[in-house]
């Protein structure tokens, strides 16, 4: 972060698994033993063995999961039932450390060009960064920083704090052609309203000065901030304070849905430990995409509800309502909790029909549900047509990947061609249904579209499932990489949760 302070600073902790998993630090991690003696204590005639064993598994975690998927086949119909419990809440701590494993960067300069030090930057992390410098004051910039090996993020303010520099912030009026349309369009981000930030998803715009010092929990792939200002939500009703948690998520994932903030611990300066306060709201849901939701409390005063987010920056806003204790505070020294969210993750492949010389007949499946049936490939000289019949994935399990992928965020196991731009020609046979022809190497192969056929029908089966079946012939192949598989990407959804924890935050 730009705006990281020693005392903000979350240490960072190489494990992710330590860092992300309430579970006991390695050297404390039971083993096997210990482990099945509390699956068999979830048996226990007596109801304080029972809660008690319940209670040290779930503060195991992940260590204990393989065991548990054992248990609940117990025929001991209590550990069974206890295990069916835990079961879900460790499985999602194990795919949230997974989707929330840190992209790793090590950024070493010496009196290095601010300029080549951001491309630098943009190659190791495989993100999007650019400098917005209007006025030329970072023409002539050097950097000298050696992070070591850490987090993106950590990385992130590091950089910016060395090189002066800071993120545009959605109250930045920032020109951008380059970002917005053809090449010397007068485009220009204005001073957006609420619910808007400057710039395009993915991407960073960097620019002079220094950033305020702020909270940060920078230690997985989600970055969390305590924001200054928590205007964004109106005023505190009285005798609660009102903060705000911006959350930024690295590009490789994508924000869909925020569902619940529980804190842990919150204890003032005047070691008074505060409780929080979850507005309950009835019929209200989490809104998809962060979209507000504002209702009334007692006349035109606006309170905030539990689904209500903002954006701010590159990151979402999120309140948090504590009540007050009966001495005035400056500031809390600990602040710990768990923000549950769904997000998509990182592009992949989800479904692959490869070797297709010898794939017509046969049908592929992924890890969920889906298929990729391969009816027919017609191999010439310089054109292939391959005729093949799809059943998308569920769209609450998976988003298929749109072609308009951001540089730098190439789905994993996918080389996009260098100067490609229209979704055809970017191999994806249609621009919703996430198919890319690829060759051996992973590399998409291009289609002409003035020469190129490609034909789409939809047939419904016995199971009621539509499906589609779509003809594509490549062409001008002549001397060029052959179609070798074709690959279905998407992200799946998923809903994790991140843990944040701050010392030392100023209060409103």
């Amino acid at each position: 972060m730009c705006d990281h302070h020693p005392l903000f600073v979350v240490t960072f902790v190489a494990s992710l698994a330590l860092t992300l998993s309430p579970s006991p630090r390695a050297s404390e991690t039971p083993g096997k033993d210990q482990i099945d003696r509390l699956i068999k204590q979830l048996g226990s005639d007596s109801f304080a063995e029972r809660e008690k064993a319940s209670h040290e598994l779930a503060v195991i975690g992940v260590p204990a999961l393989q065991a548990l998927r054992q248990a609940v086949q117990s025929t001991d119909a209590e550990v069974r039932k206890r295990a069916e419990e835990l079961l879900p809440k460790i499985e999602m701590q194990a795919e949230s450390m997974r989707v929330l494993a840190p992209k790793l960067v090590h950024l070493i300069y010496k009196d290095t060009p601010l300029s080549d030090a951001v491309a630098d930057f943009c190659k190791k992390s495989g993100y999007s960064i650019q400098l917005h410098d209007p006025d030329g004051k970072l023409g002539e910039r050097k950097i000298t920083l050696d992070t070591g090996e850490t987090t993106f993020w950590h990385a992130f303010a590091l950089f910016c704090e060395k090189a002066g520099v800071s993120e545009a912030s959605r109250e930045d009026r920032i020109p951008a052609p380059q970002l917005l349309g053809a090449p010397g369009a007068q485009a220009v981000i204005l001073r957006p309203g609420r619910g808007w930030a400057p710039g395009v998803p993915g991407q960073w715009l960097l620019k002079d000065g220094k950033a305020p010092q702020r909270p940060t929990d920078d230690r997985s792939a989600a970055r969390i901030r305590v924001l200054s200002q928590s205007d964004l939500f109106g005023k505190a009703p009285e005798g609660e304070i009102l903060l705000a948690l911006e959350v930024s998520l690295e590009p490789k994932l994508q924000w869909q849905i925020f569902q619940s903030v529980h804190l842990k611990k919150a204890v003032d300066d005047r070691n008074q430990k505060l409780m929080q306060v979850v507005p309950q709201v009835e019929g209200a849901a989490s809104e998809p995409l962060g979209l507000p939701r504002q209702l009334a409390r007692g006349g035109s005063e606006p309170f905030l509800a539990r689904p209500r987010v903002e954006w701010s920056g590159m990151g979402q806003v999120i309140p948090i309502q504590l009540k007050k204790g009966a001495k005035e505070a400056q500031a809390l020294k600990e602040l710990s909790g768990v923000l549950t969210a769904q997000l998509l993750t990182q592009p992949q492949p989800l479904m692959v029909a490869d070797s297709l010389d010898q794939a017509v007949g046969k049908t592929f499946k992924g890890d969920g549900d889906g298929s990729i049936k391969i009816l027919s490939v017609q191999a010439e000289k310089e054109q292939t047509t391959i005729r093949l019949m799809l059943e998308q994935p569920s769209y609450d399990k998976v988003v298929p990947l749109q072609p308009n992928v951001l540089a730098g965020m190439a789905p994993q196991g996918a080389a996009p061609l260098q100067g490609v731009k229209s979704a055809i020609h970017h191999g994806f046979m249609d621009s919703f249904n996430g198919l890319s022809i690829q060759d051996d190497k992973g590399n998409m192969l291009p289609l002409d579209v003035r020469q190129a056929g490609m034909r789409m029908n939809f047939v419904q089966q016995g199971n009621g499932v539509p499906k589609q079946i779509l003809t594509c012939t490549l062409v001008g192949l002549h001397g060029k990489s052959r179609p070798a598989k074709v690959v279905y990407l998407g992200r799946k959804r998923v809903t994790v949760e991140i843990p944040f924890a701050f010392k030392d935050v100023p209060l409103p």
